[in-house]
């Protein structure tokens, strides 16, 4: 990151926060990032984005025939027992489980109103947050891109920000989060940020780290193409295997736990089953610009692993 203006990797984190069964696993996984990393993390900030909830009961009961208007002190008081009520108590918890657990950073939280979307892209960006944790929605792939859902709109949108969709079997608060990893690469600049983050969670680690998986895929798609232009598929595969088990092994990774593995085939089928073959924690991989629509047709390995493997917790790296 040679941009003095960008934020260092894994040292802010954003949680954007929900009352559903999602929750458990998100706290547990950011509590488990910022245990192992330290004093590197500078602070957690727990977002709450109503979007109107508080609203909700009190439309459902208004008879339309008739004139009405919820004036502002009536919203202002439905907001504010809404938060009291629902919300304070949550957020509190969560702080007090990453005291519990000794994590060094700050935690504060925000509550805001508006697009949930738009409301996390923004506090991130303000906050200059280094790192978006957050879980994803049960939606079918063709409903979370046509419908959308929050992670999918900060997943096309979230800028520097590298964003950890978490999954259904993740790390507890006090496990190592990475003791077992996959890391695509593709050879592009974002894959090898991949794995330059990967490297600083695994370091953390330490003996804790069982071991490290880095999958290059051959598309076979592309694979006469590419002969016919005069290039080696294997050879440029191997050599990007090659630098980022060097860059790994710089960071502190032992070399024996790095497996460096050149398959053919579809990357996103390859890569997912690679992590549920090494009973991956995460899988690491760099943030694409692929549209919503553009992904949907056109295809996208990132967005297809995403909808493919939701047991585990997917990293896209700026």
């Amino acid at each position: 990151m040679s941009n003095n203006n960008q934020v260092k990797r894994l040292t802010r984190f954003l949680l954007p926060i929900d009352r559903d069964a999602s929750l458990d696993v998100t706290v547990g996984t950011a509590g488990a990032m910022a245990s192992v990393l330290g004093e590197r993390v500078e602070n957690i900030t727990l977002l709450h984005v109503m979007a109107g909830k508080y609203l909700k009961r009190r439309m459902m009961n208004i008879d339309f025939r008739v004139d009405f208007v919820l004036d502002s002190k009536v919203v202002r008081d439905l907001r504010e027992n809404y938060l009291k009520n629902e919300i304070k108590s949550v957020l509190e918890d969560i702080s007090a489980r990453f005291r519990k657990l000794g994590v060094a950073a700050p935690v504060d939280s925000r509550t805001e109103d508006g697009d949930p979307v738009k409301k996390v892209l923004s506090v991130c960006e303000e906050g200059r947050f280094s790192t978006i944790i957050m879980a994803r929605r049960s939606l079918s792939p063709l409903k979370q891109i046509l419908l959308g859902s929050v992670s999918a709109g900060v997943l096309e949108r979230s800028g520097s920000a590298s964003v950890y969709l978490v999954g259904q079997d993740t790390a507890s608060m006090g496990q190592c989060p990475v003791a077992r990893t996959v890391i695509a690469v593709d050879g592009s600049d974002r894959a090898f940020n991949a794995v330059q983050e990967a490297s600083i969670l695994l370091r953390a680690c330490g003996d804790s780290v069982e071991q490290v998986t880095v999958v290059s895929v051959i598309d076979l798609a592309d694979y006469s193409d590419n002969l016919s232009g005069g290039r080696s598929p294997e050879m440029e595969t191997r050599s990007v295997l090659d630098k980022a088990k060097m860059m790994l092994a710089d960071a502190g990774v032992p070399e024996e736990k790095i497996d460096t593995r050149p398959q053919y085939g579809h990357p996103a089928e390859v890569i997912v089953a690679e992590a549920e073959k090494r009973n991956a924690q995460m899988i690491f991989m760099g943030k694409t610009g692929i549209s919503g629509i553009k992904g949907l047709f056109m295809g996208s390995v990132s967005r297809g692993v995403i909808h493919k493997c939701a047991s585990r917790t997917i990293a896209l790296i700026f």
